[in-house]
């Protein structure tokens, strides 16, 4: 018995050390090392489970998507139709996040969109409990000012920001080449 509880505890133990930790940083670090910060209001959720995602059965594969409406860019560039997709992992403690549809948020995301060409949507970020995610209405004053203070003096409070990743380039190795038959040489084949 005491064999078991001992493996019991440590199970228990490893378990909660694998769940998601970030290092507290405040807003104005947070804002200044984003490359893309705006203000949005979170329109819909969805996710890729059958059903409802299971915060256990789904948690490798599971994600939840938010659908958002960019009402204000502050660093970086607008998205396109001023709609932004955020995608997140079911489970918390894989650093998902929850998300109110209906309200109002500021996202400080030290990366860009990522890019997945034939999937829908094409272009999305990928979020976590580590990434500045503040509700608008709960920001604080002076961050509202950091943020208008910045904006209007072209940046200059942070510098020029972090540089922005270089696009992914995967080399394919090559293939043998294909043959192409108009529909004349098919015939006659």
């Amino acid at each position: 018995m005491k064999l078991f509880l001992q493996a019991l505890i440590t199970a228990l133990l490893l378990v909660s050390s694998l769940g998601c930790s970030c290092f507290p940083v405040s807003f104005e670090k947070s804002y200044c090392d984003s490359s893309t910060s705006f203000r949005a209001t979170v329109l819909a959720e969805t996710d890729n489970c059958v059903g409802k995602c299971h915060p256990i059965d789904d948690q490798m594969e599971g994600a939840i998507t938010y659908i958002l409406k960019v009402s204000e860019v502050f660093r970086g560039t607008m998205p396109e139709d001023e709609v932004a997709y955020m995608r997140t992992p079911v489970n918390s403690g894989l650093c998902g996040i929850t998300l109110g549809v209906g309200t109002e948020y500021v996202f400080n995301l030290p990366y860009i969109a990522m890019s997945a060409p034939f999937q829908c949507p094409s272009e999305y970020f990928s979020i976590g409990l580590c990434d500045s995610i503040e509700e608008w209405e709960s920001l604080a004053d002076g961050a509202k000012q950091f943020i208008a203070d910045n904006v209007n003096n072209g940046q200059k409070l942070c510098g020029p920001g972090p540089p922005l990743p270089s696009p992914l380039v995967i080399e394919m190795p090559e293939t043998t080449p294909t043959v192409t038959m108009t529909p004349q040489a098919l015939l006659t084949a």
